[in-house]
């Protein structure tokens, strides 16, 4: 079986390096399940790379907008995959047009297995949230260019029914736009990801979130929280590392200095891979979403949750309902889907009694990722299917 994954993403953006790390776990996946994968995404704004075990090829795009650099790619991408009899192509979702759809219908009329994937089942409303947002914040431009690019994909959402085979997504829902769905909730490679070695630092109590930070993150709760904390006579030390870039992170920068808590509150910016150890083999608890409701409605599946529990650090999240099964939950913060501040003395008590009657933590969560998390287990559906 042959499979072509198809993402716009561009390798060189640095930002994007925890969605290209989620991609290559899901190729690792259906190259474990014995399909052999052709991986196609941009390097640089101008170059297309495919690559393959057996081959590596470059093909030359138009400078422009997400759209016009695919549109000028989809004619030489779909020679491509007929003359290496590849049979089935997944696409991580980016944008539509007439080009697009043209693409995805004649792969599927030669037979080929067409699948998107989709990172949330309600893709209008977070545009529309996010384009309110942008205007409301004075970005003007970007809010004009989110609410075109809206507007076109909206016309085109109900051309996917008989273009395409299958829409992946993360939250459970039946069908979207008439297109039969699966649902994959984020993963991970849990064998590549090492089980982290406590540490103590000088802080008393040490809090972690890496993320490309947005409002939805809802790490502004967080910081709430320290300041109400020490507002009522908190005496634990307390440091909070945000790390990773974004658009609310000055909007968090400046909570901070009106809070008065730039000893307790430290932006690092973007950290990837082993950058990340000495942050994580201190951390007593990390942060997961926080305020999904500002993004969309329904429930989130965030690849961070998957992330700590492989490397054995405690989480603390809101959901509209606990989310974690009673093995989970042992090691879990859950606190209501809302703008309220978070209640430190109420996490820090629960960390407090978690160590104190766990003293095996890390492999105990570890081991969870394992059967809860890894790709092997939360892709077998939708493996079963471009298998089957």
């Amino acid at each position: 079986m042959k499979l072509f994954y198809l993402t716009a993403l561009d390798e060189l953006d640095r930002e994007k390096c925890g969605i290209l790390g989620k991609i290559r776990g899901q190729i690792t996946s259906f190259k474990s399940n014995g399909m052999d994968v052709f991986f196609g995404h941009f390097y640089g704004k101008s170059i297309f790379k495919i690559e393959n075990s057996s081959i590596e090829k470059t093909i030359k795009a138009k400078n422009g907008n997400t759209r016009t650099r695919l549109g000028s790619i989809y004619r030489e991408l779909y020679s491509f995959i007929i003359t290496n009899n590849i049979e089935t192509v997944y696409i991580r979702f980016t944008s539509l047009d007439n080009k697009a759809i043209a693409f995805y219908r004649k792969l599927k009329n030669d037979g080929i297995k067409v699948i998107i994937e989709f990172y949330s089942h309600n893709l209008e409303l977070e545009a529309e949230k996010t384009v309110k947002r942008n205007w409301s914040n004075g970005q003007y431009v970007q809010a004009i260019k989110g609410y075109i690019s809206l507007n076109i994909n909206k016309h085109y959402f109900s051309k996917l029914k008989g273009c395409i085979d299958l829409i992946v997504t993360t939250t459970k829902v039946e069908d979207m736009y008439g297109v039969p769905t699966i649902n994959v909730v984020n993963g991970i490679d849990t064998a590549s990801s090492k089980v982290r070695i406590k540490e103590k630092n000088k802080f008393d109590f040490n809090i972690v979130s890496v993320a490309m930070i947005s409002p939805w993150h809802g790490y502004d709760r967080v910081i709430k929280g320290i300041a109400n904390y020490y507002k009522n006579g908190g005496t634990r030390n307390i440091l909070y590392t945000v790390i990773g870039d974004g658009e609310e992170k000055r909007n968090l920068e400046n909570l901070v200095e009106v809070c008065g808590l730039a000893e307790h509150v430290v932006f690092t910016g973007i950290k990837l891979n082993e950058e990340l150890t000495e942050y994580y083999n201190v951390a007593d608890i990390a942060l997961e979403m926080l305020a999904g409701f500002r993004r969309t409605k329904g429930q989130i599946s965030s690849i961070k949750m998957a992330e700590y529990f492989a490397k054995g650090i405690p989480v603390l999240y809101a959901s509209d309902s606990k989310i974690c099964d009673a093995n989970m939950s042992k090691y879990c913060y859950w606190v209501e889907n809302s703008d309220k501040p978070v209640d430190m003395n109420e996490v820090i008590e629960f960390c407090d009694k978690l160590y104190r009657e766990n003293s095996e933590v890390e492999l105990s969560m570890h081991n969870i990722a394992k059967e809860k998390f890894d790709w092997t287990y939360t892709m077998k559906e939708l493996n079963d299917f471009i298998l089957g």
